[in-house]
């Protein structure tokens, strides 16, 4: 009896998991300077790029295992063992693969190297909320930081490159804090933003210009990432109010479906708020009739 019920409070928790995601807003921040943005970094202002793993080989297959059930605690115990040796092989496979996506940045190597928060941030960059033009500062040029109290962004990006070089992406998890008070932030607010390769050769896409399409891609990926953040932060953190979806856009040269909320949408692009509650702007799986606009465009100031 009590193995059954056991098994029926399992149930429920999962059934409990996969109900939609209570709503939640953020803490109330006032934007001081709405013209401004202060960017800070890690200490060493270092950009991590890695390969992401071959969607192909993501999905995990485990042979069926047979428990020894002479008795309930010789059931239990197998479940255990069984847990532990399997939890070891998943962690040994998924280093593997870490490790032999990551080599498709060995071919960027010379680039990456030399990309840092001053080179993405720069000078004269700019994001857009609404009509508003945001100013973007990095925090650790102290002398655009004014006296009065403002918030600064604390950002944590790292880029992928898928395995077959076409699609670029964006990883970043944003957090406001006051610099007066630490304890006076949002929650964070974690954002994924993809930009394809416009071009069925997508390593030589990227090494136009001496890789000058690739690092400006990668500046405008990052923009993006901070864009949609503070659009977050200025709204407050507004309740999710509109139903749920079914997203369809490309990853990886395929198509992928989500389930979330909408939040903005264009012709080719869809941004969206995921069941876990971070924020993704993909392409879309099928385009509407528009004209597009390059993705990756060059910056004649460079």
């Amino acid at each position: 009896m009590k193995f059954l019920v056991y098994i029926a409070i399992l149930f429920n928790v999962v059934a409990c998991g996969s109900q939609n995601p209570v709503k939640e807003s953020y803490e109330a921040l006032e934007p001081v300077d709405s013209s401004r943005v202060y960017l800070r970094f890690p200490p060493l202002e270092e950009i991590a790029f890695y390969g992401k793993p071959d969607s192909d080989n993501e999905a995990r297959s485990s042979g069926a295992m047979l428990y020894p059930g002479y008795d309930m605690v010789s059931f239990i115990a197998g479940i255990a063992t069984h847990a532990a040796v399997q939890s070891s092989m998943e962690a040994q496979r998924d280093k593997q693969r870490e490790e032999m996506a990551n080599r498709i940045v060995d071919g960027y190597r010379s680039v990456v190297e030399r990309i840092n928060a001053k080179s993405i941030v720069g000078s004269g960059r700019f994001i857009e909320y609404g009509q508003e033009k945001v100013e973007v500062f990095l925090a650790s040029q102290e002398a655009h930081i004014p006296e009065a109290h403002v918030y600064i962004a604390q950002v944590a990006p790292a880029f992928y490159l898928t395995q077959d070089n076409a699609d670029l992406i964006a990883l970043n998890t944003v957090v406001f804090v006051s610099n007066k008070d630490d304890s006076l932030r949002s929650k964070n607010i974690q954002v994924e933003y993809l930009i394809p390769a416009k071009s069925p050769d997508p390593q030589a896409y990227w090494a136009q210009d001496d890789y000058q399409v690739f690092r400006q891609a990668v500046r405008s990926a990052f923009l993006k990432t901070i864009e949609i953040a503070y659009s977050q932060y200025r709204q407050q953190g507004a309740g999710l109010s509109m139903k749920q979806r079914t997203v369809r856009y490309k990853e990886d040269g395929e198509k992928r479906v989500e389930r979330g909320w909408v939040v903005n949408e264009s012709c080719d692009r869809i941004e969206f708020v995921t069941l876990n509650k971070s924020f993704k702007s993909v392409p879309k799986f099928r385009a509407s009739a528009c004209e597009l606009e390059p993705v990756a465009q060059l910056d004649s100031s460079q």
